[in-house]
């Protein structure tokens, strides 16, 4: 396609009708060589930033798979620890009620020792299916530093409170675990982001409370 500069710009000198043809052809080449080169970048950026974006993704699944499968195998295997099952079975009889308070003595170190090793988990504890706690441990008040665990006095239980935990496993099976996101306030009036996981402890009779 050509253009007409004579018919354009009549006034013009030849002079100057050569000089604007000379300059339109250099421009307009170098022009289009820029434009072609902008939007080959911004394609090729939205590629890369697609390529990061699609390895974060799987990067973060893959880690959120070992994590949660990290969770189960630590619940799984403390529910089947001999001496837990044995406090299992005490809380199932009433007429055990004095083993219930010796086995859960006996339990302490071992439960003190899963959350200080593990280094991961807040809270611990089992609860009845009316929503009593049977025992808590917990991170002591201001111990961020070391990560101190305490196991929770009798006195400090909290009865009829955990309702929710027992609606949420109602429908679960043996070695099922359900997760959900929470926010805790600390005495301090610190919020602490958290992940609470809840698993039903099943046994002959049926289910003998939630962990």
């Amino acid at each position: 396609y050509m253009i007409n500069l004579t018919k354009l710009f009549p006034w013009l000198s030849i002079r100057t009708k050569l000089t604007l043809a000379f300059v339109g052809l250099c421009t307009i080449p170098v022009s289009l060589v820029g434009i072609y080169g902008l939007v080959s970048n911004v394609r090729t950026t939205e590629r890369t930033a697609f390529a990061d974006l699609t390895h974060d993704v799987g990067s973060i699944r893959e880690k959120t798979v070992a994590f949660l499968t990290n969770v189960d195998t630590d619940l799984q295997t403390l529910q089947n620890s001999p001496l837990f099952r044995q406090y299992v079975r005490a809380v199932e009889e009433p007429s055990l009620d004095a083993d219930q308070h010796q086995l859960l003595a006996r339990l302490t170190p071992e439960l003190l020792a899963f959350v200080t090793t593990k280094g991961i988990y807040y809270k611990l504890r089992m609860v009845r299916e009316g929503g009593d706690e049977l025992f808590r441990v917990e991170e002591k008040p201001n111990s961020w530093a070391e990560r101190a665990f305490r196991i929770v006095p009798q006195r400090e239980l909290r009865t009829a409170r955990e309702a929710y935990y027992v609606r949420r496993v109602r429908h679960l099976q043996a070695g099922q675990i359900i997760f959900a996101p929470a926010e805790l306030v600390r005495a301090t009036n610190e919020r602490v982001p958290v992940i609470s996981f809840a698993m039903p402890i099943m046994t002959r009779h049926g289910r003998a409370g939630i962990l």
